[in-house]
């Protein structure tokens, strides 16, 4: 390999490798409501609208009042590939819940950082809410192990 092809590999690999080093911040945004959030450089935004779980809900069929018959039509139904498309909506509707129990956070509207060790409440501003953690994480990067969280 001559020196022109190295260089050129070179020059084709280094910016892949840069991209690469940039840290990627994992976002959560916890709401009540549909939320569109524009890409953000260098993030991972999950946003988990806590009011899905209504909609799914709605979804599901009534049976009649009589005890029997509503079981077998329930468990039959459960069975089927509509019953089953039920229930993993209605699990994908409840993960944000159970990630608000397993981060602590208390209210909604809420966006965590780093799985919940940073919460900003009251907000559904992700861009602002990214500049308060960055200027955070900017005047407290000397001891960055010992912090708490901004629960």
């Amino acid at each position: 390999m001559n020196m022109t092809s190295i260089l050129s590999s070179l020059f084709l690999i280094l910016p892949s490798l840069a991209i690469a080093a940039i840290p990627i911040t994992k976002i959560e945004v916890f709401v009540e409501l549909p939320l569109v959030v524009t890409g953000i450089p260098n993030t991972d935004i999950t946003v988990f609208d806590l009011s899905r779980k209504d909609a799914v809900k709605a979804t599901a069929p009534h049976f009649p009042p009589n005890s029997e018959t509503a079981q077998v039509m329930a468990k039959t139904w459960l069975n089927s590939p509509e019953g089953k498309s039920y229930v993993q909506n209605l699990k994908a509707a409840y993960a944000g819940h159970s990630k608000m129990i397993v981060y602590g956070v208390l209210k909604v509207p809420a966006i965590v950082f780093d799985s919940g060790r940073f919460v900003i409440y009251g907000t559904t501003d992700v861009v602002q809410a990214v500049k308060d953690y960055d200027d955070f994480m900017l005047t407290h990067k000397t001891d960055n192990n010992s912090l708490g969280g901004n629960k």
